[in-house]
């Protein structure tokens, strides 16, 4: 396995030949970040709710989410 316990997860929700989104999305899991704030629609903001189930992080795209993130982070 490359990284975390979700890895191959992670890599098959966003695709394998996405595999530095996938390395991103990862990186994040193990940090145990919150948040992971991202200007890719396709492969990663479009599929914030599943990565919310399987990692419990919630995904923000960089513009069309700006403002729910700035409310998030202020909480």
């Amino acid at each position: 396995s490359e990284g975390s316990d979700q890895w191959e997860n992670i890599l098959k929700l966003v695709g394998t030949q996405n595999k530095k989104d996938a390395k991103h999305l990862d990186s994040a899991y193990m940090s145990k970040c919150d948040i992971f704030l991202t200007s890719d629609y396709d492969d990663i903001s479009s599929k914030a709710n599943s990565i919310f189930s399987l990692l419990g992080i919630r995904v923000f795209h960089s513009t069309k989410d700006w403002n729910a993130f700035l409310d998030f982070i202020e909480g």
